[in-house]
């Protein structure tokens, strides 16, 4: 046997830097050398090792059982067996020998110990025992999973290594979808990264049920995750006290905390969250740890500090608060939740424990529903839900609008009865609309004032609930109804007309001939004569002056072999992105013939036409000349008030009476009225009542007859029927005849009058406007007018102020009216005197508007400058008569001082004063003014 080639120091060198305790062997099993590994095992000195036999060592062996094996070996193989060792402290230490042939004459031998390994696996099994916890390992490599027993016994998981699909399946079947699908989403994260990650879930099995928290974390290198691991236990639930539950009932209760799907929270007034289910995680988005160190204002934005401070001051007061508000997730996403939230104090602590329930869907459902309910009330169709005895379930806002009945009358009838049944073609049968699900029908649909309405009829078959009912949709198609009437109508008057007429394609190819023309041509022509060129039926018609615009004259042969000479025009129509030429030939021998009458009955049209807008000229030449809105002037806010109520009535076609004295601008206001009005482009038609005689104010109202009296040598049109679509004023309606009153009273009730003399009714729609300076209540108390008139005129009474309580124009009045007679007398006024504009201030102008615009004319003609001096006489006051009360004499002088002194500016003595006014010395007036107690504010105003 050869010896080593290496010498003994070099293994001894080796091995000094192996943690693996190791021996070197030599020839009878001697050691040769050991490392200090090896000699911790054997604890003793690797002196007293060296040199001692293997065989000696090894409490299993023996120098033959040596021997042999060594001879089994081959260099460079190994063998390797479990057995114990006799150490320096006699006893045997059990562990793991691996023997290899390096050499002939060397062997070197490889120590593992076998006692470490089972305490710490011992150790592994103990802590989960006592703690709970289980451990859990999964390689990616060949997707096995190893779980330790505990987490086996938490999992319900079977015995010996799973992969992972089977792992997947088995927790799937064990835990909410949610949940399963959660779990997943976070494996899957960590395997994309390294990382760490814990959650809770409930777990199911046989048994019982656990809410367990999962911690997970990976590892890998720079390229990929290769390795997951981690821990699965029972979820810790805390107490208000921050301890461990220990009584089962509390255990429970924090359990079914965790488990339920409504989100509970417990928050702080400082706004801090004490406690949050898994629920309130899995909405949010954050974990455990992130919810814990969460603001309420951080995931509820509308709980700001001024709205936190109010939150708490009411839930303290009433102790239990309903709220529905919107909260937003960790990714920027709103939830709409719906929360009880009740106030808990706990020692010296204050909670607010709010139950919440995401209401999102239902929010986004409810808003859905009423969106559909609303378009249903807003679209034009009428709709109808009705049930299989006939009767209406419901109907749509716009079935109410088009028919007049209310939704209340609907349901007490029947949908027979809104349609004509006595046509077999129109019956529908429920068998049919269950059979076919949709029935189509065009009917007259019968409306609450009985008129019919054109309709197309569609019925669709519901089973809503368990209930069968029939959307019956109405579609209005009166405009098609009249459509087709007028298609029907053109079509008889191209075929009665005297022209022949043809209609052509962009090919020249004829589209349509009217009967005229297909009367004159020969029968096989006719037969087949749409589609044919129009050479082959007109064969002398130039193609070439077939344009928009163009005409000829030529020759057509006519059935009997005739001919006849014609006169063509053209004329091009698009349709449909089509073009048509509209070809119209006359036949010469009756064209002279038709052009006369044709002129005659334009002369009379021409002269017609001429007559009625002269007329219409006239009536608006005495609209626009006099009177505009923009004349109505005034800065008083009590006129404003007045203002605001002709806009009010403008719009719409109210009756108006419009009262207050002469003077006063009554028409004005009624002028307004109109041209705000919608009947602005029609006339306004205005009539004295006062100014007509009586004898022919019906006639000038309603018009008459040709013959209806003497003098009556034509037939007239009446105010009523000129103002058709527009408006009449009825100025001085007191001065109306009492039995005139009752025929104005018929036309503002029924829309309609017959003309003095004739026989026919005739129908207008006319707003009426009436004025008057006259107290109509103590003229139907007298029995001078028609109690039911007054009250039908009286629908919007306005009262017109009079000028004297609406001082603030005055100012503004004699500026316009000094311009206006300016510019019509050709001079310029650039100032007007300031004293004159004080004076007709305090002044109570009896004749309101006309006088103050009288007083300013005749101002305008005295004035010889640039600047205008208000010539202005005070009349005389009138003795007071017709059943007035008489003032007394000292009544009188207060009333008279208090007037003068208004005129002098509240001056009282001097060359400008009062006293000169009145004629009397200044010192007596001072004194009268002293004894009738006249204060400054009476007249300074």
């Amino acid at each position: 046997m050869s010896s080593s080639p290496y010498p003994v120091s070099f293994f001894t060198n080796l091995f000094s830097g192996l943690r693996l305790p190791a021996l070197l062997v030599g020839q009878n099993s001697k050691v040769l050398t050991l490392n200090e590994a090896a000699a911790d095992l054997f604890i003793m000195p690797s002196e007293e090792v060296v040199g001692q036999r293997w065989a000696g060592l090894d409490a299993n062996a023996t120098l033959k059982r040596w021997r042999t094996l060594l001879n089994g070996l081959q260099i460079g193989n190994s063998h390797a067996y479990d057995t114990e060792l006799e150490t320096g402290r006699d006893y045997l230490r059990p562990v793991s020998v691996t023997i290899s042939k390096i050499t002939d004459a060397n062997t070197l031998i490889t120590l593992r110990d076998l006692i470490i390994p089972e305490l710490r696996r011992g150790e592994r099994r103990m802590l989960e025992r006592e703690s709970g916890i289980g451990s859990w390992t999964y390689h990616r490599v060949d997707r096995s999973i190893t779980a330790s027993a505990t987490c086996r016994a938490l999992l319900g998981l079977p015995e010996g290594n799973l992969a992972g699909e089977s792992i997947g399946e088995l927790l799937q079947d064990k835990m909410a979808t949610e949940d399963f699908l959660r779990l997943a989403e976070i494996a899957s994260a960590l395997l994309k990264s390294p990382g760490q990650q814990s959650a809770e879930f409930v777990v199911e099995s046989s048994s019982q049920t656990h809410l367990l928290a999962f911690t997970c974390e990976s590892v890998g290198n720079e390229f990929n995750v290769n390795h997951l691991f981690g821990t699965v236990r029972k979820s810790e639930v805390t107490n208000p006290k921050g301890e461990i539950g220990q009584d089962k009932f509390a255990e429970l209760a924090a359990f079914s905390l965790q488990r339920a799907k409504d989100l509970i929270f417990w928050t702080r007034p400082d706004g801090s969250v004490r406690y949050a289910n898994s629920a309130v995680e899995r909405v949010l988005g954050y974990s455990p740890q992130e919810v814990s160190t969460l603001l309420v204002r951080d995931f509820a934005p509308r709980f700001t500090e001024e709205a936190k401070a109010s939150f708490w001051e009411e839930l303290r007061t009433e102790k239990y608060l309903e709220l529905d508000y919107e909260i937003v997730n960790k990714q920027g996403d709103t939830i709409v939740i719906t929360s009880v939230v009740n106030y808990i104090r706990f020692g010296k602590e204050e909670f607010a424990c709010s139950i919440s329930r995401d209401i999102t869907a239902k929010r986004q459902e409810e808003k859905r529903q009423r969106l559909i309910e609303f378009t249903v009330d807003q679209t034009e169709e009428m709709i109808i839900w009705g049930k299989p005895d006939g009767s209406i379930y419901s109907v749509n806002q716009a079935f109410t609008d088009q028919t007049g009945y209310t939704s209340a009358d609907a349901k007490k009838i029947l949908t027979s009865d809104l349609y004509d049944t006595s046509n077999p073609a129109q019956q529908v049968s429920w068998e049919e609309l269950r059979s076919t699900k949709v029935i189509v029908r065009e009917t007259l649909l019968r409306r609450k004032e009985n008129d019919g309405l054109p309709v197309r009829m569609k019925i669709n078959y519901l089973n809503y609930e368990g209930e069968e009912l029939a959307c019956i949709y109405l579609y209005d198609i009166s405009t098609e109804v009249e459509k087709e009437r007028l298609l029907r109508l053109s079509k008889v008057a191209l075929d009665t007309a005297v022209d022949c007429i043809l209609w052509l394609d962009e090919d020249l190819q004829i589209q349509y001939a009217n009967e005229t023309l297909r009367k004159v041509l020969p029968e096989r022509l006719v037969k087949n004569i749409i589609g044919l060129p129009l050479a082959k039926v007109l064969p002398t018609v130039d193609l070439n002056l077939i344009a928009p615009g163009g005409t000829q004259d030529f020759t057509l042969q006519k059935a009997d072999g005739s001919e006849i000479q014609m006169n063509l025009t053209v004329a091009q129509l698009k349709h449909d992105g089509h073009n048509y030429f509209v070809l119209t030939a006359r036949d010469f021998s009756i064209h002279a013939q038709e052009r006369e009458e044709l002129e005659s009955a334009y002369t009379e049209i021409e002269f017609m036409r001429d007559r009625l807008r002269d007329e219409n000229l006239t009536l608006r030449q005495e609209n626009d000349t006099k009177y505009n809105v923009n004349n109505i002037i005034t800065v008083s806010k009590k006129y404003q008030k007045i203002l605001t109520q002709v806009g009010q009535v403008a719009d719409v076609n109210t009756t108006v009476l419009i009262t207050g004295e002469t003077g006063t601008g009554k028409e004005l206001l009624a002028r307004a009225v109109h041209q705000l009005s919608a009947r602005e482009d029609f006339p306004l038609i205005k009539v004295n009542c006062a100014a007509l005689p009586e004898s022919l104010i019906e006639s000038e109202l309603f018009g008459h007859e040709k013959g209806a009296f003497t003098g009556a040598i034509n037939r007239k049109k009446g105010r009523f029927e000129m103002a058709d679509r527009g408006t009449i004023f009825l100025d001085e309606i007191g001065e109306l005849p009492l039995d005139l009153q009752s025929k104005l009273l018929r036309v503002l009730q029924e829309d309609e009058f017959t003309r003095v003399g004739g026989e026919e009714t005739i129908k207008v729609d006319v707003r009426l406007i009436a004025a008057t300076n006259r107290d109509l209540q103590q003229m139907v108390r007298e029995g001078k007018f028609r109690e039911d008139l007054y009250y039908r005129l009286n629908v919007f009474p306005i009262h017109n102020l009079p000028l004297r309580d609406r001082p603030d124009d005055i100012p503004v009045l004699i500026e316009y009216f000094t311009q206006k007679y300016a510019k019509r007398q050709g001079k310029t006024i650039r100032k007007i005197g300031s004293a004159g504009i004080k004076r007709l201030q305090n002044y109570s102008f009896p004749g309101n508007i006309r006088e103050l615009e009288n007083i300013i004319e005749r101002s305008v003609v005295l004035c010889q400058s640039d600047t205008l001096s208000i010539e202005f006489i005070r009349p005389r006051k009138a003795v007071a008569s017709g059943g007035e009360v008489f003032l007394s004499f000292e009544e009188m002088q207060r009333k008279y001082i208090i007037d003068a002194l208004k005129m002098t500016g509240g001056r009282i003595t001097g060359p400008q004063g009062a006293g000169v006014l009145l004629d009397l010395n200044d010192r007596t007036l001072l004194s009268k003014i002293r004894k009738l107690k006249i204060e400054k504010k009476e007249y300074l105003v």
